[in-house]
């Protein structure tokens, strides 16, 4: 999921850099932040839905190529075999290098992927951080995580 909203990001960060005038170079451009509801297998054992329930989040995108991410995302996880919900505040914030090649955050993060989105023979996760990260978007695996990390998976499946 991390990937398709970097990807969406910068999708709109191309879109918005064409229509930036010349003048206003130097002024980020703010737009939307993308999070559509996402499903998939980041339990081993049952699906999950990710739904956003407060998405105020905003994309800046600087001159320089940076890429920030700010405001409010609350999100709900739901373990499809079970309905078993646990809303979460994820509002980070994060930022993507000037390079494009690492994203970086802080705060509240949710991270969730099948089997292998996290690099290669990562498993699947589902999974809170509540501190700081560092994610080469080049394969995707994480070169640092560092706070508090809850396995969301574990708390989905218990009764």
């Amino acid at each position: 999921m991390i990937r398709r909203t970097i990807a969406a990001a910068i999708a709109v960060a191309a879109v918005a850099a064409l229509l930036v005038p010349t003048a206003g170079a130097d002024k980020p451009v703010t737009v939307p932040s993308p999070f559509p509801d996402s499903t998939g297998r980041y339990c081993e054992d049952f699906d999950v839905l990710v739904h956003a329930t407060t998405n105020n989040g905003t994309t800046h995108i600087f001159s320089s190529g940076a890429i920030a991410f700010t405001g409010a995302l609350k999100v709900e996880v739901t373990n499809l075999d079970s309905g078993q919900t646990i809303a979460l505040n994820i509002s980070g914030p994060g930022r993507i290098s000037t390079a494009g090649d690492v994203i970086t955050g802080t705060g509240p993060w949710l991270f969730f992927g099948e089997a292998g989105f996290f690099g290669p023979g990562s498993p699947p996760e589902l999974s809170t951080n509540d501190g700081r990260f560092a994610i080469s978007l080049a394969d995707g695996s994480f070169i640092s995580r560092i706070g508090h990390r809850v396995d969301l998976c574990a708390l989905l499946s218990s009764d």
